[in-house]
């Protein structure tokens, strides 16, 4: 559980490092695919984990708050954790399968779902704090929404598929690590 809370410290800090004021929205904000992947593979009762990481990373990076902004900013990204997780199990057991297409799928509904809790509460967070006006809500909501969808969309489905991915590398040998290092090199000079 350590581990996990650290690795959500990671996540939010990480959020935090890319947000840009005076709305303090990030357009990734990876954070919500941390939550949604760790609910997933730990079970609802690890929801503390989110909340403590939620926290910590608030304090860190912003160097504090209300309590009742942090508490919102923690119960938004525990109740993005569990929707999250909850859709994806929905959409899985119905399409009664997992992977390749049916993880696709389950993430392209399950995102934008789960975002719109965590981007809500997010945004009375702010209000709470006063950092954001009422003409602002609107598109601060959006962009905190948006930032939400991508962190689901790209860090679940790659948390999801490490496991596989390491045991795959297991598996190469040194020319064939050599050869795709050399591919991904050429692809990335390009």
């Amino acid at each position: 559980m350590v581990a996990a809370t650290l690795a959500g410290v990671v996540a939010a800090c990480l959020g935090h490092g890319l947000a840009a004021p005076p709305a303090f929205v990030s357009p990734v904000w990876p954070a919500t695919g941390f939550a949604i992947w760790w609910i997933l593979v730990a079970g609802r009762r690890a929801w503390p984990v989110i909340a403590v990481a939620t926290v910590a990373g608030a304090l860190i990076w912003r160097g504090g708050g209300s309590v009742a902004s942090l508490a919102t900013f923690a119960a938004g990204a525990t109740w993005e954790g569990l929707a999250g997780a909850r859709i994806w199990r929905w959409i899985q057991q119905r399409l009664g399968t997992a992977g390749g297409l049916a993880d696709a799928i389950s993430a392209i509904v399950m995102a934008p779902l789960a975002a719109a809790v965590g981007a809500s509460c997010g945004l009375a967070a702010l209000a709470v704090e006063g950092l954001i006006v009422p003409e602002q809500g609107l598109q601060t909501w959006l962009a905190w929404w948006a930032g939400n969808v991508l962190g689901a969309m790209v860090v679940v489905p790659f948390l999801l598929a490490g496991p596989a991915m390491i045991q795959a590398l297991r598996r190469i040998n040194a020319g064939q690590a050599g050869r795709i290092l050399g591919v991904g090199a050429a692809t990335i000079a390009v």
